[in-house]
């Protein structure tokens, strides 16, 4: 409007407009606002799958107008339960864990599905670490109910949006244990192992092993299918529910002792699973984990100090200190890696200051018994028991 003047103007007053411009020293002008309403969704593929498989994200975005959206762009950010990001469609770039797009003209009543490929990590348990947001950060046109590039984490504006995972989870622990302890050489010995789920998933395609070191022989009676091959025993479970076990068995011979290390120290463990386990993993030999267990006995051996044999027990070499033992107290001078035992007695051995050195105590027992056949030597820690001596 024009708001003053020298001369009198005979069809205006100027400075007076009420709104409507009905002056002719008023005017107006509209401008229409361009308004492109983005939307967009984002789903997994599969919301409960195994760590180390691939997942599929899809993203809609949608315009729901008036006007074509211009100059659109949308970021995803991939947490660290995610790697090997792949397979990105509609031209996005990936870069420091996040994919960007760029959508020259999305007109109004279209949409655009953008995908890509991740796979699944372990959980380390830090926040949030299979959440996977993606929203719009920038567009030419106006928004009316959202605003680019202000997600600030709960994805509460339809420009955004997020989807998860949660990785299954079987804990799997496994037991093994012998009927008999302290069994003669050759009798028949029945090992027993049980594989537990502890959940909170069922485990599927599970696999365990037991090794059978020198000491046995025979084995036989395998129950659930297992297979024996080169000194181990195989099974496979299709499918252990959560809160669920299973329980095998098989028979093996004691043999004589040959001084092998461990020789009778039978070893079970779970060797694969396609759950996540959250205190162990499948075949990696830790024996501090539930997985992992073994069992061992104590064959009867027989020492007679009328026909003036010993055992020489050894362990192995290369460690700082030994320290033999007898019936619990230390024997003077009996500092190496092999001790020549000559009476029976409970005897072990201490290295490095621990008496299970490493985890896999496998003790044997020897009777004191002169109406029978002596072996040489023994490998240890062993336990002896002594009974009465015979006479002949």
């Amino acid at each position: 409007q024009v708001t003053k003047v020298d001369q009198y103007d005979g069809d205006s007053t100027p400075d007076n407009d009420d709104g409507d411009q009905s002056e002719d020293d008023e005017d107006s002008a509209n401008i229409n606002q361009q308004e492109a309403d983005l939307s967009l969704t984002k789903a997994v593929s599969d919301a409960t799958p195994n760590v180390g498989d691939e997942v599929t994200f899809t993203i809609q975005i949608t315009n729901v107008g008036p006007d074509a959206a211009t100059n659109v762009e949308l970021e995803d950010y991939l947490p660290i339960g995610y790697s090997g990001i792949a397979n990105i469609t509609g031209g996005g770039i990936y870069q420091n864990d996040s994919i960007t797009w760029r959508i020259d003209t999305l007109m109004s009543g279209a949409d655009s599905t953008l995908t890509f490929t991740a796979m699944v990590n372990a959980p380390t348990g830090a926040n949030d670490e299979y959440k996977n947001t993606t929203q719009v950060t920038k567009v030419d046109q106006y928004d009316s109910d959202s605003t680019p590039d202000n997600d600030d984490g709960d994805q509460s504006e339809d420009d955004e949006d997020s989807a998860g995972i949660t990785p299954e989870e079987a804990d799997l622990s496994i037991d093994i244990s012998v009927d008999n302890s302290s069994p003669n050489v050759g009798d028949i010995v029945t090992f027993t192992v049980q594989v537990s789920n502890d959940g909170p998933d069922a485990a599927t395609n599970v696999k365990f092993e037991s090794y059978l070191p020198v000491g046995y022989s025979n084995i036989s009676n395998v129950s659930g299918f297992g297979v024996y091959q080169n000194d181990t025993i195989s099974w496979s479970i299709d499918t252990l529910k959560s809160g669920r076990d299973s329980t095998i068995s098989f028979t093996a011979i004691v043999r004589i002792p040959t001084s092998s290390p461990k020789e009778y120290l039978a070893i079970a463990e779970v060797t694969a699973s396609d759950q996540f386990d959250p205190d162990s993993e499948p075949g990696n030999g830790v024996i501090t984990e539930d997985d992992y267990d073994s069992a061992c006995l104590n064959p009867i051996l027989r020492i007679c100090k009328e026909k003036t044999v010993s055992y020489v027990l050894s362990v192995p070499s290369g460690y700082t200190t030994y320290q033999w033992q007898r019936n619990g107290e230390d024997i003077v001078g009996a500092d190496s890696s092999s001790y020549d035992a000559q009476e029976a007695g409970v005897y072990t051995v201490l290295i490095n200051g621990e008496t299970c050195f490493d985890g896999n105590c496998c003790p044997f027992i020897i009777e004191e018994d002169c109406d029978c056949e002596i072996i040489s030597n023994a490998c240890v820690p062993l336990i002896f028991k002594k009974t009465k001596s015979r006479t002949k």
